[in-house]
């Protein structure tokens, strides 16, 4: 019997999960399209973009990844558009008909336009080209700063704002507080640190969430050093400065976008 074509779009950890489950059956041949030749671990970026791990931590190949496993194969091209009449995927260069199709194409940083500048001024990492742009400019940044303190500790600010206060917006705030802490205290430097900054429109970080965990995340970033704004909402993002909504002005070096924005009625 002919085995069943599933195609599934996408090689993040949905479309992998299924990859896996669907190719336990002999009876199932799976091809599986990505535009990109590896598996972004997005759960490990906060790591990577704390130093604790390489970019071999947050990157599996694909094409290995579908050799281990039985009837799969992998296809590296960009779907241009589907046919579902035909039930044919269209890529670059090819068409792939299927009997079954899922489309596992994940999730990209939204950027609301009612808040004008988010798009310019803030950084995504649901990427690796924009995890690997951000780390990079930030170590810089941190090197100018250091170079900059031959006049001692009279230098601006270098404050990090962290927009949303979710469970990536929490962690990626706790992870940039722990890694700037250490490196100042790991080269002797005497001179002020780095200041992250958790801004977020609910009424308290991982809102809805149990209580228990609102308030131990909460003393956590406390101890940290991460000044926790909540029940302010981003009304405009300039370049290195934000103005909330209470007219309040905070500048940056960098601004990371990690939740979803509530607009103003």
């Amino acid at each position: 019997m002919k085995p069943i074509h599933v195609v599934i779009i996408g090689g993040g950890y949905g479309g992998i999960r299924a990859m896996e489950h669907l190719s336990k059956s002999s009876r199932i041949h799976v091809t599986l399209i990505d535009q990109n030749a590896y598996h972004y671990m997005q759960a490990e970026v906060y790591d990577f973009i704390a130093n604790k791990v390489d970019m071999s931590h947050i990157m599996i190949d694909l094409p290995s990844l579908c050799n281990s496993f039985g009837l799969v194969s992998f296809l590296c091209e960009e779907v241009l558009t589907i046919e579902t009449d035909a039930q044919e995927v269209i890529t670059e260069g090819q068409r792939i008909p299927y009997d079954y199709l899922i489309i596992a194409t994940g999730s990209r940083t939204y950027f609301p336009t009612f808040i004008p500048g988010l798009r310019e001024y803030t950084h995504g990492v649901k990427s690796v080209p924009s995890a690997l742009d951000f780390k990079q400019q930030f170590e810089r940044a941190l090197l100018d700063r250091i170079q900059a303190q031959k006049n001692r500790c009279d230098v601006k600010p270098f404050n990090i704002v962290i927009g949303g206060a979710g469970l990536s917006g929490v962690e990626i705030a706790a992870e940039m507080a722990a890694y700037a802490n250490k490196f100042y205290q790991n080269g002797n430097f005497g001179c002020r640190s780095v200041d992250v900054y958790l801004i977020d429109a609910y009424e308290s970080i991982l809102f809805g969430m149990d209580p228990f965990l609102i308030r131990s995340s909460h003393e956590r970033l406390i101890q940290l050093g991460v000044h926790v704004w909540h029940n302010n909402r981003i009304s405009e993002v300039r370049e290195h400065c934000i103005l909330l909504d209470n007219g309040k002005l905070l500048d940056f070096e960098f601004m990371i976008l990690q939740g979803v924005f509530v607009p103003r009625h």
